[in-house]
């Protein structure tokens, strides 16, 4: 399914993607990719020294990016590939939960899979996906930013042989079962869970942002404990869905004057602890607060959004900043205040 410009504004821009894409380089040593991100020439994946190929902030754009790294391989194509994208770019981030949400509403009374959301970016001048055709196991919402895309997709009750078709750019013979998904910049691709598929480029630069949308929840050795279950049911349930969010800002102590209140776009919730404790999440943040009227009507007044909660100087449970703070995962352990994440609340 296509979706010609479905948006007003794009869901980003090529220059917010470069500034993502730096941020998300700067973590590792240059000559080292992170875990989130895999470099490809034609059809190969680089290992060693594969950092160097990654955008720097002296390539000024996406397009001196991509002039840059084709320079490094002698004129010959690459791909780019970044999962966990949300977490280098918290504007982008938020403007695909706003899209989720109208997704969640439109399907009521159905609420977040118990699966995993995540973005992923696809960069380069490939004519195919390098791995070949797959079947990822996600619905995917592919929303072009820039330049030409095109998926070709297979259902899966419709694949015969599938272990010839899968990871392979040899499928020419088996085009007559595909379907081919043509987008420009702002529109938006959709398969279902259930289609293999591949890119199919022009060979110019192309970029393009996948929301993947896994609806099952993945079988585990290593179940965790209850504790852990909580904290992952009440992040992912304020996150839209996400596991991996972006991090927490700085925190800031809010003055005597400072008037906060909830955003209703995105919700806070908690949920009743060990002993006298509240476990309260917001944007996938986990905080501990103590179990007091106080803290649970504040809590209540910033989740409606409507009438702000004035901070006073005499009420403990604000000059503590217990709603700002979050705590760590740490398994089996108490939860340690840590961080802020600022976005569920907001000055007036």
């Amino acid at each position: 399914m296509v979706f010609d410009s479905p948006f007003v504004a794009p869901l980003t821009t090529p220059e917010a993607a470069f500034a993502a894409l730096v941020r998300a380089a700067s973590e590792r040593p240059r000559r080292q990719l992170s875990g989130d991100a895999r470099f490809y020439i034609e059809n190969a994946q680089v290992l060693a020294d594969a950092g160097r190929y990654l955008p720097r902030t002296s390539d000024g754009s996406i397009a001196g990016y991509a002039a840059r790294a084709t320079r490094q391989i002698g004129g010959r194509r690459f791909g780019l590939v970044v999962g966990r994208f949300q977490v280098y770019d918290e504007a982008l981030w938020f403007r695909v939960r706003e899209f989720l949400g109208g997704l969640v509403a439109a399907a009521a009374p159905r609420t977040m899979p118990p699966g995993v959301v995540n973005l992923t970016l696809f960069l380069g001048t490939y004519r195919h996906t390098p791995y070949g055709v797959h079947l990822g196991g996600a619905s995917n919402f592919k929303f072009v930013i820039a330049g030409r895309k095109r998926m070709r997709v297979w259902h899966d009750a419709s694949v015969r042989d599938k272990d010839a078709l899968s990871f392979t750019n040899r499928y020419r013979g088996r085009l007559a079962g595909s379907i081919a998904l043509d987008g420009g910049p702002g529109d938006v691709l959709y398969f279902p869970s259930d289609c293999w598929h591949v890119a199919e480029d022009s060979g110019r630069l192309s970029l393009s942002i996948s929301l993947d949308l896994f609806l099952e929840s993945e079988p585990t050795h290593d179940p965790p404990s209850a504790a852990e279950l909580l904290l992952l049911s009440i992040n992912r349930s304020t996150a839209s869905g996400f596991d991996d969010v972006p991090p927490a800002r700085p925190p800031r102590r809010l003055g005597s004057a400072d008037v906060i209140r909830g955003d209703p776009r995105q919700p806070i919730r908690w949920t009743t602890g060990s002993g006298r404790e509240l476990v309260c999440s917001a944007n996938g943040h986990a905080c501990s607060a103590p179990r007091l009227r106080a803290v649970t009507n504040l809590l209540v007044r910033l989740k409606r959004g409507r009438a702000p909660a004035r901070r006073r100087s005499r009420s403990r449970p604000l000059q503590s900043g217990i709603v700002a703070r979050r705590c760590s995962r740490a398994p089996g352990k108490a939860l340690r205040i840590s961080g802020t994440r600022g976005r569920a609340w907001h000055r007036r």
